[in-house]
């Protein structure tokens, strides 16, 4: 099983598979502008609030998603860090498990995966976590597709 430890997430490493936005420095208004990127066909906004179980020191992936018609935008409304792990698509555009990161997002980072990025579900690092999650949908069923990996890839959180 592969292994891999979470680094902290931070904008720039994260810039190939979307965007992190800080609530930390702000005065009076975050425009979040990437939250509903999409593809024409994905005209129905979403809105969902999630409690999402967390993990500890360790998390095994077995599986990964992609949302190929909108982006995907995760705000933490505790104060919960969480564990992001993307994903480059291979030729045939299946997970390249090869190129797996994650990082570790603070609770004033806000995640978008951009449209058409593998990843795995948020985690919240420590016992649940309450996040809002936004994106578009087309309303026909398609707008996740899970890709279950061959061999589980393992994931410490440090510290």
């Amino acid at each position: 099983m592969t292994d891999i430890v979470a680094q902290q997430l931070t904008a720039e490493a994260f810039a190939p598979f979307g965007y992190v936005s800080e609530t930390g420095d702000i005065s009076s208004q975050l425009s979040v502008t990437q939250a509903y990127e999409g593809a024409q066909e994905a005209t129905l906004p979403v809105l969902n609030i999630v409690r999402m179980k967390g993990i500890a020191e360790r998390a095994e992936v077995s599986q990964l998603e992609i949302h190929p018609y909108s982006n995907q935008t995760f705000l933490p409304l505790d104060s919960t860090p969480s564990m992001i792990v993307v994903c480059e698509k291979a030729s045939d555009g299946t997970p390249d498990v090869s190129s797996i990161k994650a990082f570790i997002a603070q609770p004033n980072q806000i995640v978008t995966y951009r449209q058409g990025v593998l990843h795995h579900l948020l985690t919240p690092i420590g016992a649940k976590g309450l996040f809002a999650m936004t994106m578009r949908q087309t309303g026909r069923g398609d707008d996740t597709v899970i890709y279950e990996l061959v061999k589980p890839v393992s994931i410490s959180i440090p510290g």
